[in-house]
């Protein structure tokens, strides 16, 4: 027994040197590695926010069939007869498999987000959506044909069923009294809640921002779709030059800048400008013949094409 006691404190002794050593190796290399950490050149870090990885379920895609570059302004309302940023009219503008329909969208008091054409003062139902709650807003009033003030979530869950085009959210610029001093979150806010809808539905690939040019809400609004791995154009009418500062640059121009109603616009870039740039061009909003004839010379330049008419127009805008 004393020899069989002498042999296991042997093999402790042992152990605990194997240990000890094991330890002396790695603080060893952790030092090695703080010292190059120390010494090595300062680098310049890529800042831009990191867009998470998508499952599985948003790798699925619009077919867009007929090939359209048509987007349905506010659901093509004005063509059907239907009440802007309706479920009937986003219906009816799906049935045209438009490339994409848009819409207006306000976060709640209660941090939901609502589809809807706000009055003057970006008022809904008479409320202003930012102060009052969805189920406020519900209670002042409904739609003239009767249906309930939508949310994201419906038109997503309309948009994802038919499979063949994308949803434009257009974040507009609140103004209150001719002023957007002090609303700017608000406007920003309907953006940041929608992304956080868009990664819940996995609905990521049938969604496009379109952002207000107020470069204020423009930044947070391009952060908060970057991080949530969703396009987005700025209606901002500056330089080529300033849109190349962004990734995957696009403008969504308005049609007064580059050619209306029959006319040359009163802007300082056009078409061929940025789409030399590398910025991809869309352009709203489009109803006339004149102006349709104008712009289907640019049908290979343009990403999109913004209309109330998208029925007349669908024909001539296909790639």
């Amino acid at each position: 027994r004393p020899s069989s006691e002498k042999e296991g404190q042997r093999q402790k002794t042992i152990l605990n040197r194997n240990r000890t050593m094991k330890l002396y190796r790695f603080l060893l290399i952790c030092a090695a590695a703080v010292t190059a950490a120390c010494t090595e050149e300062p680098r310049d870090f890529d800042m831009t926010p990191a867009v998470p990885p998508a499952p599985e379920e948003q790798y699925a895609v619009p077919t867009n069939p007929l090939g359209s570059i048509v987007v349905a302004h506010r659901g093509g309302a004005t063509e059907s007869g239907h009440p802007d940023n309706s479920l009937a009219g986003l219906k009816y503008a799906l049935d045209l498999k438009v490339y994409a329909v848009e819409c207006d969208i306000y976060a709640t008091a209660d941090n939901r987000v609502i589809v809807a054409h706000a009055t003057q003062g970006c008022l809904v139902n008479g409320l202003k959506p930012w102060e009052h709650t969805y189920d406020e807003l519900c209670a002042a009033g409904t739609l003239s044909n009767g249906e309930r003030l939508p949310l994201l979530e419906d038109f997503l869950e309309e948009v994802m069923r038919a499979g063949t085009s994308k949803l434009w959210l257009d974040v507009k610029n609140i103004l209150v009294d001719g002023s957007s001093a002090g609303y700017t979150g608000f406007s920003a806010r309907s953006c940041q809640l929608a992304c956080q809808v868009i990664e819940r539905m996995k609905a990521r690939n049938f969604v496009e921002f379109i952002v207000t040019s107020n470069k204020t809400v423009w930044t947070l609004c391009y952060s908060a779709a970057q991080s949530a791995g969703v396009r987005a154009g700025w209606m901002g009418y500056v330089a080529p030059a300033e849109y190349q500062t962004y990734i995957d640059p696009w403008i969504n121009i308005d049609a007064s800048n580059i050619w209306f109603d029959g006319a040359a616009g009163r802007g300082q870039w056009g078409i061929d400008d940025y789409a030399s740039a590398g910025v991809e061009v869309s352009v709203f909003t489009i109803d006339k013949d004149v102006d349709a004839a104008y712009y289907a010379n640019y049908i290979d330049r343009l990403r999109a094409i913004a209309t109330n008419y998208p029925k007349k127009l669908i024909g001539t805008f296909r790639k």
